[in-house]
């Protein structure tokens, strides 16, 4: 589970969609990115992504889609953080137990993420980051998917920059299905960065989330400059597979 970082610059770029959008033919440099392939050592989970803990983080079937071997990632930041903290430890999933937990719903505190595994960046490339949504957000955008990039530095890999993607909602519309869509360009404003994770995240306010066919591709300059002047437009989706 993720706290936000303050001492990292964060790259917030701004949305943009094209009339007629659908996920881009190019090919997707994120593993298993629609979630349909089970780890072959672990079939509770998405191959190519870690381990969902099994009760705020759940690797299901699509809620509105007929075919049940659609894929999807729920989380559920309704659950009590020493809930969460209790499950966590009996499953022996320990990396992120907090000290002190909270009575509350988790959804106040840290959320819930779920990580891909890592992505290699290349020098001077642009990218597009796309990703499907369902889920309760608010005008600040409190569950969202980043892009993290990491460095060898001092022996150690680290984390040195990171943007995100808010799921605002559709005309004001919290239960649909969204398509968001953004480029990013993480060696851009960290030169050092040579591999990337996609993190998907849910917190505040205490609800059900869904996360969906996560694509990241590269683009020209030329398609990130457009990307970055075109403005934002986050699109409704009404049929799936």
């Amino acid at each position: 589970m993720a706290r936000f970082s303050f001492l990292i610059a964060v790259a917030v770029i701004a949305f943009y969609a094209i009339p007629g959008f659908s996920l881009s033919a190019g090919e997707n440099l994120v593993k298993n990115g629609d979630l349909n392939t089970p780890d072959p050592e672990n079939k509770n989970g998405p191959q190519f992504w870690q381990q969902p803990d099994g009760k705020g983080v759940v690797w299901i079937s699509h809620p509105d889609s007929a075919n049940k071997k659609n894929m999807v990632i729920r989380f559920d930041t309704r659950i009590s953080e020493i809930e969460m903290v209790e499950h966590w430890k009996k499953i022996g999933m320990d990396e992120w137990v907090f000290p002190d937990a909270a009575k509350n719903s988790i959804s106040d505190t840290y959320g819930l993420s779920f990580y891909s595994v890592s992505i290699p960046v290349e020098p001077d490339q642009a990218y597009r980051l796309t990703f499907d949504f369902k889920g309760t957000v608010g005008e600040i955008g409190q569950s969202k998917m980043w892009v993290r990039g990491y460095a060898d530095l001092r022996g150690r890999k680290r984390r040195i920059w990171e943007t995100i993607a808010n799921p605002y909602p559709v005309k004001g519309k919290q239960q649909e299905w969204r398509r968001v869509s953004q480029v990013f360009f993480p060696t851009k404003l960290a030169k050092k960065v040579t591999e990337m994770k996609v993190m998907l995240y849910a917190c505040y306010p205490a609800s059900v989330y869904y996360f969906d066919n996560i694509v990241i591709e590269k683009i020209s300059q030329e398609e990130y400059k457009q990307g970055r002047e075109k403005g934002a437009v986050i699109i409704p989706i009404t049929k799936f597979d």
